[in-house]
């Protein structure tokens, strides 16, 4: 219904390469400058970029309908053309996960993830020995015999940092945009069927009108006969097509966690720095922090941990593993923003971490990669509410993680290629079933629950009747004796968010009445619901209204009906604390105080390891009473030797329990 008809490097003196049979996979976007709804989707692909980075392979296609000016498409209409054919795509946005034709771009982090997990027959590397302007050397390692006449090798130019500010659809900026298929748009084949090693050399011609600073080499192996409904990218792998003498990559890895117990020690984890020049460089670090009272916070590169900043040195090609170390004293959120400068390079490369202990509001943010949250954080935070964000495009959310949450609010931004999954569908009921409160802000969830068969769904959750897909009106008036009587909102303007407009038209049944209705008409925009669970749903888009005065004020209604209920059923309770050391201070300089509680008598042995895992110290080794247990841990080895700074781990083991936390000696 929503989707547009078709009328119709880089100096390498390092080869990037692949461990045998891990697989990169190869995500095809395609798209078109014109195209109103292409833009959460590109948005989605950036998102999966900046987590997973060279883990992953992307090439944007451009078409040339709805619009045939788009630039991007002009640019190598040939190479465009091939790989739209191939995969006979009649509408954009479309996806393509490993060669497999998806149903569904929304489901593309899914696809990736599985993709990530697999591994392949086929390793991957890609080296020039040249300025890496005239072409590239491919290896192909062949793990075991892969089968098929037409497996072909496809060596790709894609350009980043693409800026069109008059782009018809308002996506000015565009990544990973096709610029040219070597040595020809059909790729060129290559047999498979012998294990061994192939080196294959692809000339590259450069055009005067890339910049070359941007552009990437993106190279395939795909079966060109297999079918498009399944996965037939053997393997894939990228790089710059032009390295500096000084560059370095950063992925920030995991930025958000969320705690429900006391703890003294929480890892967000995954980030890595590589350095991708040609020579060795220096990458100076410091972290800001805004933290709650009794919280502190560190950050570890390598082997190495800072309490404020500090510096790594990388030879070219290697990597350090990135990690921000929060200690919370209870509940409160805790930010840590990471910059990192490259001395002899002068770049730059930032990230922000949260960690939320026991946060009252879960956001689960649904809007297919766009940036709608945004909407709701400022709005929260403007109230002083204590929440958590969920990207529900990276994860599926379960009932028993929204259950822990007193209020859900669920928006859906402009998408509305899959508003609600099936797993969706199943924790939403959970929720409810459990006696939670959500505030449900959607456009299309009526429809998309009407065209999926799931309406029945739909009325039984969100007490409401689905009646139309566009009210075709653009503000809503609080209805006479609502919680929002006297309450007026523009929609779709101002600075409200600006995707294309289709709020719905629904109706009140179950016991639920109507709250909202579009400007002075009698057609209803939104229901409340007050019984064994609370709900306030509104069949248009919160983000969508106009002036954050109007959203501050609106969200405080909301909030203050849904809190008149009572809270989440007893059986549903938070996890209960479980074994957990704490460290105060942490971290230390001349010693530490190491607290836990033991439930029942135990045997028990609490050590210090440093992270080679050698055993440093031998802290607690006999049987203890239960109750709260405490030592103090001077920083020394069991031999009485003076340790030096660094990370240690605390492991603590209670009869068949064990725990290990982690401490910073920061002299």
């Amino acid at each position: 219904m929503r989707f547009f008809k078709l009328a119709l490097i880089l100096s390498l003196a390092l080869a990037i390469t692949l461990s045998s049979a891990v697989r990169v996979p190869l995500i095809e976007r395609f798209t078109n400058t014109s195209c109103g709804y292409c833009p959460p989707c590109g948005e989605m692909i950036d998102n999966l970029w900046d987590t997973h980075g060279e883990a992953i392979s992307i090439v944007e296609v451009h078409t040339n309908w709805p619009g045939p000016s788009d630039p991007y498409y002009l640019a190598a209409p040939a190479d465009n053309q091939a790989r739209w054919n191939h995969y006979a795509i009649t509408g954009v946005p479309a996806v393509t996960v490993d060669g497999k034709k998806l149903a569904n771009w929304a489901t593309t982090p899914t696809e990736t993830s599985t993709r990530l997990a697999a591994t392949s027959d086929l390793g991957m590397s890609i080296a020039s020995t040249d300025s890496g302007l005239s072409g590239v050397h491919v290896t192909l390692d062949v793990e075991a015999p892969i089968s098929g006449t037409n497996n072909r090798l496809f060596v790709t130019v894609v350009q980043d940092n693409n800026y069109y500010p008059s782009a018809p659809n308002g996506e000015v900026w565009a990544h990973h945009v096709l610029m040219k298929i070597f040595p020809t748009p059909d790729g060129q084949v290559v047999n498979l069927s012998t294990v061994g090693v192939q080196e294959i050399f692809v000339p590259i011609t450069v055009a005067g009108t890339w910049r070359v600073e941007d552009c990437r080499v993106v190279a395939w192996v795909q079966n060109m006969s297999g079918a498009v409904t399944g996965y037939n990218v053997i393997n894939s792998v990228s790089c710059l097509l032009h390295t500096p003498e000084f560059l370095f990559a950063f992925s920030p890895g995991n930025t958000s966690g969320v705690i429900w117990s006391d703890t003294s020690f929480y890892a967000l984890e995954g980030g890595k720095i590589k350095n991708r020049g040609l020579s060795a460089d220096e990458y100076v670090m410091t972290i800001t922090k805004d933290l709650p009272a009794g919280w502190t916070a560190a950050f570890c590169a390598g082997m190495f941990c800072f309490p404020d900043s500090g510096a790594i040195t990388l030879d070219p090609g290697d990597s350090a593993d990135i990690a921000i170390d929060f200690y919370p004293g209870g509940p409160g959120t805790g930010i840590v923003e990471l910059n990192i400068i490259s001395v002899a390079g002068g770049q730059t490369a930032s990230a922000t971490y949260t960690l939320n202990h026991s946060p009252d509001i879960l956001i689960v943010d649904d809007d297919a990669g766009a940036n709608y949250e945004s909407y709701y954080i400022n709005t929260l935070d403007a109230l002083g509410e204590h929440y958590a964000v969920h990207n529900r495009g990276s994860d599926e959310v379960t009932g028993a993680q929204l259950l822990q949450y007193d209020i859900v609010i669920w928006f859906t931004g402009g998408d509305y290629s899959e508003v609600t999954t099936a797993s969706d569908r199943t924790a939403i009921g959970q929720y409810i079933d459990g006696g939670g409160k959500m505030f449900m802000t959607s456009q299309d969830l009526g429809w998309h629950s009407n065209e999926t068969g799931n309406i029945a769904w739909f009325n039984s959750r969100f007490k409401a009747n689905y009646i139309a897909d566009d009210s075709g009106l653009r503000s809503v008036t609080g209805s006479a004796g609502s919680p929002f009587e006297g309450v007026s909102l523009n929609l779709y303007t101002g600075d409200g968010a600006d995707f294309t407009p289709y709020p719905s038209t629904i109706a009140p049944i179950g016991g639920s009445t109507e709250c909202f209705r579009y400007g002075a008409t009698s057609n209803v925009a939104g229901v409340v619901y007050e019984g064994d669970y609370r709900l306030v749903y509104f069949a248009f888009p919160f983000e969508a209204i106009n002036g954050q005065t109007a959203r501050n004020n609106l969200m405080t209604q909301v909030l203050g009906f849904l809190r008149e209920g009572t809270v989440v059923a007893d059986e549903v309770a938070r996890p209960d604390k479980s074994l957990i050391v704490s460290a105060s201070p942490n971290p230390f300089n001349a010693a530490v105080s190491l607290e836990f509680e033991l439930l029942n008598s135990a045997e028990v042995t609490l050590d210090v390891f440093d992270l080679s895992g050698r055993m440093v110290a031998r802290l607690i080794n006999g049987d203890l009473f239960a109750g709260k247990q405490r030592t103090i841990w001077d920083g020394r080895s069991s031999s009485n030797e003076e340790l030096p700074s660094g990370v240690y781990l605390v492991r603590l083991k209670a009869g068949e329990l064990t725990t290990t936390s982690k401490i910073l000696l920061a002299k």
